[in-house]
């Protein structure tokens, strides 16, 4: 419905009742949640659903009378609605709004629904790439400092407002007017304020004219127009409408900042009108980027008869937006800082204030939002982050989109390493909380960025820098050095030990702890302290099936090596006894000079005996665990466990029954053969495996699909010798990777991704990985 002619007239007829049940789908956004209270504040009987009915927003909405459920149940339209509204971020093909479809229940975007409401009003919308948030907030609070208690309704939670919207006492709306989903060309408020005007939102937008053009609607509907003249965008678009002013610390300004200074506290400059020094201004926020948000708020305040005194002071007091460069923490030398920034410019600023405010150590945080934003503007965000130290790079905020091809965090990643930059790559939000709760220490600022749920973790950091000081931030600290002590000297334990130089590829970071033990006693006496204490406990051989992360491994790495772990013990009879920790080569060795053939297939692998029978590790079409007899291991508990073959459930590059063990021993079936003939077929497969001595690679990166050969369908793919970083697709094979010189983790994990989504796109098949990412 919401193409039909008259789309638009029926939602304002439907407003100008003031009564009905509405329905709103995605209720828990910020900018639902504000539409909801309003609506309701005008007689509108109003309720919810959002697939996360949680948090302060909700829970504000059910304190106000509004019922929030969970989820998108068709059921939900047995209440009896009048009419919906429905989120962005809502998922179209979701059965809520099919069953709505059905129904012929009439269904309305919010941004509609916002700019019919601003018609019921004497409106001031804000509207601009970036900024409409804090201009909002400054906005509402002049007006609030002038007596004039308007309704209001801005993305952001303000401390300073009782809550994302409120009703007012009078006429007045201050409005924040999102042009994302082009809902903006249907506002004509009274005052229209333009803060800038960049590309963004390509999951909407086509070209940047498109984007000007939505922008060009509004302001040509609107009473007045108040447009920043510094910025390009918006200069195109208003600066030559007879209805427009100027703001901005250009001469071309109608409203000038001029003599600006950054202050301990903020900024401070003067305010200039048609020549006339008004006077000063200082703000309680950093950058010149919020200095013309307060000139936006003071040019649109004056055009509703605000005087200058009043403004200054309602902005010399200003009350920030959430998640607007907003300290979190600042305590034990480290400060948490959490910002909205998703578009590159909004990350340059915000490089900008860190580097300005610290001599140490600057770390960002990035969670891209949305896939469309990622692959649109993916050249530009690398330059945005010059003036980080480092950079971790979490996956994309979907906000209810599909996958895109080319907006990962993996294709943003390859953008970085294009520029020569070396960021770090997190397979979750979860693993860079983890990751900097190890590394934080005194002199670093910590920077999260994004309009996901990145916010979240800057909350999880800054209680935590909040509540301990360091070094006590890291757990490590807490068990490790418990660890040590039970472990006692036969086994030391060596806290952040880096784990490059115990795998094939040669890459990734540290453990927080690493141990290597001879004794399958000693080894269990480890786990069950582990398994006790909820410390990850990890299984480590050779390292040549293993990626580590480079943001390295939380818990102990546990190492089997020597002593009982080494056992090679043939009983005559065709069984050998064969420890952990056994090298596949010295085994292969040792069975053909006695003459045992069944293990020629693992020459030239170069594990040990438990990370071979971890994955089924296998060759030229042989697997290991077709010769197991049984198994003797260790459990996540450390209580030792003998499990036949059989039982064990051995599948292609895989056992799932050893997922979580700690092996300690086998027993191999074998049989005669004799010695030359099985030299023979042993020299053959390392003269097959011969081209790859010497590469840091970890063989195949990929397991082969039904009816296929990964190697083929990458090479169909056209993959070979692409590179990412450090890393190469191997010319050769193309299930093989490289890690060449400078390579890191992320370089290899990048590039299997983007192999991986290659592959998808040209025969519909998702490779499985053979490698194991440890984290």
């Amino acid at each position: 419905m919401s193409g039909a002619p008259g789309h638009f007239e029926s939602l304002c007829g439907l407003l100008a009742r003031r009564a009905g049940r509405v329905h709103c789908l995605g209720a828990c956004g910020v900018g639902m949640a504000g539409l909801a209270r309003l609506l309701q504040s005008l007689g509108f009987d109003v309720s919810g659903c959002d697939l996360a009915a949680g948090g302060p927003l909700c829970e504000g909405l059910r304190a106000a009378g509004i019922p929030v459920a969970k989820g998108h149940d068709p059921a939900h339209l047995d209440a009896g609605f009048d009419w919906l509204i429905r989120s962005s971020a809502v998922n179209p093909e979701c059965g809520e709004l099919g069953a709505a479809a059905a129904r012929g229940l009439p269904l309305f975007r919010r941004g509609e629904v916002l700019a019919a409401l601003c018609g019921m009003y004497e409106t001031l919308a804000v509207s601009g790439t970036h900024g409409k948030t804090t201009t909002t907030a400054m906005l509402t609070q002049i007006l609030r400092a002038a007596g004039r208690d308007p309704a209001y309704c801005v993305g952001g939670e303000c401390p300073a407002l009782e809550g994302v919207a409120g009703p007012g006492a009078g006429r007045v709306l201050v409005a924040e007017a999102d042009e994302s989903d082009g809902t903006l060309a249907l506002y004509a408020p009274a005052v229209l304020v333009v803060t800038n005007i960049e590309f963004d939102h390509a999951e909407h937008f086509t070209l940047a004219d498109d984007v000007r053009a939505c922008f060009r609607a509004a302001a040509e509907r609107a009473g007045r127009v108040v447009y920043c003249a510094d910025d390009p965008g918006a200069l195109e678009v208003c600066g030559s409408l007879p209805h427009a002013l100027g703001y901005g610390f250009s001469g071309a300004a109608g409203i000038r900042g001029a003599d600006f200074e950054e202050t301990a506290q903020g900024v401070r400059f003067k305010v200039v009108r048609a020549g006339a020094d008004l006077g000063a201004l200082a703000l309680p926020a950093p950058g010149r980027h919020n200095a013309l948000d307060a000139l936006a708020a003071c040019a649109a305040a004056f055009e509703r008869g605000v005087d200058f005194d009043c403004a200054a002071r309602a902005m010399a007091a200003f009350v920030p937006v959430r998640r607007r460069f907003e300290t979190l923490a600042d305590a034990g030398g480290i400060r948490i800082i959490s910002d909205y920034a998703h578009h590159p410019s909004e990350i340059a600023t915000a490089a900008r204030n860190v580097s300005r405010m610290s001599a140490g150590r600057r770390l960002a945080l990035f969670q891209p939002h949305r896939y469309s934003r990622t692959r649109a503007l993916g050249p530009d965000f690398p330059p945005a982050f010059q003036g980080f130290d480092e950079l971790v790079l979490a996956p994309v905020y979907a906000a209810s989109e599909p996958r895109v091809d080319g907006g990962t965090h993996w294709d943003l990643y390859g953008r970085f390493r294009e520029c020569g930059m070396k960021p770090m790559c997190a397979a979750s939000l979860g693993q860079a909380e983890r990751y900097f709760e190890r590394r934080l220490r005194a002199g670093d600022v910590l920077c999260a960025v994004g309009a996901g749920d990145v916010g979240l973790i800057a909350s999880s950091l800054g209680a935590a820098v909040r509540g301990r000081s360091l070094p006590g931030l890291d757990p490590a600290l807490d068990w490790v050095p418990a660890l040590r002590r039970h472990a006692g000297p036969a086994t030391p334990i060596r806290s952040d030990e880096p784990l490059a130089g115990r795998t094939t590829f040669g890459v990734g970071g540290a453990a927080d702890a690493f141990a290597e033990t001879s004794s399958a006693g000693e080894a269990g006496r480890i786990l069950r302290w582990c398994h006790a204490r909820n410390v990850p406990a990890i299984p480590l051989g050779a390292g040549s099936n293993m990626l580590v992360s480079d943001l390295g491994v939380r818990g102990l790495v546990l190492r089997a090596r020597g002593g009982e772990f080494n056992a090679c013990e043939f009983d005559g009879n065709g069984l050998v006894l064969a420890g952990a920790g056994l090298r596949l080569g010295e085994l292969v060795a040792r069975a053909a000079e006695r003459g045992w053939s069944g293990l020629e297939f693992l020459a030239g692998i170069p594990g040990t005996v438990g990370g071979a029978l971890r994955m089924n590790a296998g060759a030229a079409g042989g697997e290991i665990g077709r010769v197991v007899e049984w198994v003797r291991f260790l459990d996540p508990a450390g209580e030792q466990r003998l499990a036949k073959g059989s039982d064990l459930g051995f599948v292609y590059r895989d056992c799932p029954g050893l997922r979580d063990a700690f092996v300690v021993d086998a027993a191999l079936r074998l049989e005669r053969g004799r010695p030359e003939d099985i030299r023979g077929r042993v020299e053959e497969q390392l003269r097959k495996r011969d081209w790859m001595r010497g590469l840091r690679s970890a063989g195949s990166v990929f397991k082969n699909p039904g009816g296929e050969t990964a190697g083929r369908l990458l090479e169909q793919a056209g993959l070979k010798g692409v590179r990412v970083g450090g890393a190469a697709i191997c010319e050769r094979h193309a299930n093989v990777i490289v890690a060449g010189a400078g390579a890191t983790a992320s370089d290899v994990m990048a590039l299997m991704e983007l192999a991986r989504s290659a592959v998808a796109r040209l025969r519909g098949i998702v490779l499985e990985l053979e490698v194991r990412c440890l984290e």
